[in-house]
């Protein structure tokens, strides 16, 4: 999988990428985990989720990017945390968007797990520093089949759920923003 952006060298076209994440879920696989270390002395949680979401076409989606309007899975999304699940932490797994016109799209999703990132800024109070329930990252990934196959994703994520000791099952709903990167066909 390329994690290549934009090639300077290369004649490419960028065409944006706006989903909303709907019917999303959290569902636990197999049974949490604790990691007790004495030195340094820290306990950490970790967790694996099979996540899945209906991604639709959102206020800024090219015509090109509702190809990606479909199902997006990531059967194996492991999270590590501080705590009992409720801490902060950072998760990652491998996805696939099952899209549109045979579109299929392979890559990672990886980010943080109950922090917020908008902090106040010039007067903004948007987000605590320890926001629960909210993941946030990027997904970089490739299509591999379908009419733009070749092109590579590059996209952000925000994810809120309702969090929970050990991190139980939830639903969800999220927003993915980004680019489609392609080559010019001439």
């Amino acid at each position: 999988m390329s994690s290549e952006g934009p090639v300077f060298k290369l004649k490419e076209c960028i065409d944006e990428v706006s989903k909303q994440m709907t019917n999303a879920g959290l569902r636990r696989v197999g049974e949490p985990k604790l990691d007790k270390c004495d030195s340094p002395a820290c306990i950490s949680f970790k967790v694996i989720h099979n996540f899945h979401t209906i991604l639709k076409s959102w206020e800024c989606d090219s015509e090109t990017a509702k190809i990606l309007n479909g199902e997006l899975t990531c059967p194996e999304l492991i999270h590590g945390l501080k705590l009992n699940g409720e801490g902060r932490g950072a998760h990652h797994g491998k996805i696939l968007i099952n899209g549109d016109n045979g579109t299929i799209v392979e890559g990672i999703m990886a980010g943080t797990t109950n922090a917020g990132t908008h902090h106040t800024i010039k007067g903004s109070d948007c987000e605590p520093c320890d926001q629960k329930g909210h993941m946030e990252g990027r997904v970089i990934a490739n299509i591999t089949k379908g009419p733009l196959a070749g092109s590579r994703i590059f996209a952000s994520y925000m994810i809120f759920f309702e969090y929970s000791t050990e991190f139980k099952d939830t639903v969800a709903l999220g927003n993915l923003e980004g680019v489609i990167v392609r080559d010019c066909m001439y």
